[in-house]
């Protein structure tokens, strides 16, 4: 019983500092572009889709 608590706390405490680069405002940020993604009584619905400048990571959570 004692190993797995260790071993849970061990497990939460890394799971927690491995996301620190999405919590923190690292990187400034620019508009790429704008999407239409559903229409809703004859009105575009647009998303804004903002990407970080000189971020060398290619696939990143969305949030």
């Amino acid at each position: 019983m004692k190993n797995l608590f260790i071993c849970i706390l061990l497990f939460l405490s890394f799971s927690i500092s491995a996301q620190e680069r999405f919590i923190e405002d690292s990187f400034k940020l620019k508009k790429t572009e704008t999407k239409t993604y559903a229409t809703k009584d004859g009105e575009a619905l647009k998303l804004d889709i903002y990407q970080p400048k000189k971020d060398t990571m290619q696939q990143r959570p969305l949030h």
